[in-house]
């Protein structure tokens, strides 16, 4: 996946579980001001969602591998 934040403070991106269970969450991104970067995620199965801390506008493009 990659992603990206145009603000000038935290930009925190978790994985969350729909079932809300906070210890299967998974960190993304744990960043400070603008930034572009990308990341792998291995071995999440069923349905989840983007928990997003930002203070400016954001991106996040998922890429399957298979």
């Amino acid at each position: 996946m990659t992603y990206s934040h145009t603000g000038s403070g935290n930009f925190i991106v978790s994985l969350m579980p729909m079932s809300g269970d906070v210890f299967d969450s998974e960190s993304v991104a744990n960043e400070i001001g603008r930034v572009k970067n990308s990341t792998e995620v291995y071995g999440v199965d069923g349905d989840y969602y983007f928990d997003v801390i930002a203070d400016g506008a954001w991106t996040i493009s998922i890429k399957a591998q298979g």
